[in-house]
């Protein structure tokens, strides 16, 4: 394969600007140093993605131009790294040329070729900074409501799920990462602490409602022990069990109630 005599720029990487949500461009400068006309053509792996303009031509001897190539607005993900672009182009036949037909019925072996790859980068202004705050309380949200299905063993040991995985772009920005080490630490214990609230608030609840249907029935026990006593010389009753099951119950409910205070 003869080597590529177009001039082109960038060399090696086509770099695209964040934020995704909008059609970013970038643009791609083909020179033709010969003497000769040069045809050029425009392919990538992932057409339905970007729109190419132009994407083929000629270009006379001498000739330069620039080439928008447009990302169109998309949730950006891994897969977008392996995007390529190739850059064919071939010497021009003497007199008027039907591209369609050239490119359909062209000698592989007189094709030039350059392969580009492509890079993202997301940018670090207020905005996107504010989505990425927004990506990764999303992120915590989900990990609470992951914990409410763990069993209380593996909250002994911070909470965690061990199958849980954290999604993360893989783009070429070192700082486009979603959050550091530290941050993640501080979101999961901060999950931890509000589940355990809710439910220690829980039993709470349940303990003062068990409470106080032990209480309606040692009224009613006592009302009818009197009526018992004014009917019979009866001795008076021991203590009843109820009242030790009672006492232990309130020294639980204080027990908790200083745990969630604290």
């Amino acid at each position: 394969m003869p080597e590529q005599i177009l001039k082109i720029e960038p060399e090696h990487e086509l770099k695209f600007k964040g934020p995704f949500t909008v059609p970013t461009t970038s643009l791609l400068k083909l020179a033709n140093p010969s003497d000769k006309r040069v045809c050029f053509k425009i392919k990538t792996t992932a057409p339905k993605r970007y729109c190419v303009r132009p994407n083929a031509g000629i270009l006379e001897p001498g000739q330069s131009i620039s080439i928008a190539v447009v990302f169109q607005p998309c949730e950006l993900d891994s897969a977008a790294n392996k995007h390529k672009f190739m850059v064919q182009s071939l010497y021009a036949p003497d007199g008027e040329v039907n591209m369609d037909a050239m490119w359909k019925d062209v000698d592989g072996t007189k094709l030039m070729d350059t392969k580009l790859r492509c890079a993202f980068e997301l940018p670090m202004d207020a905005a996107s900074q504010n989505d990425l705050n927004a990506v990764q309380e999303e992120k915590i949200s989900r990990s609470k409501q992951d914990e409410v299905t763990v069993s209380k063993s593996h909250k002994g040991d911070g909470g965690v799920d061990p199958n849980a995985t954290a999604f993360h772009f893989a783009v070429s920005s070192p700082h486009a990462s979603f959050g550091s080490e530290d941050n993640r630490g501080t979101g999961d214990a901060s999950g931890k602490v509000q589940q355990e609230a809710l439910q220690l608030k829980n039993e709470n609840t349940q303990l003062r409602d068990e409470l106080d249907r032990l209480r309606k029935q040692l009224k009613q026990r006592e009302a009818g022990g009197s009526i018992m006593q004014m009917g019979t010389n009866a001795s008076p009753p021991a203590v009843p069990m109820l009242y030790i099951v009672l006492a232990l119950v309130a020294a639980l409910v204080g027990l908790i109630l200083g745990k969630f205070i604290v």
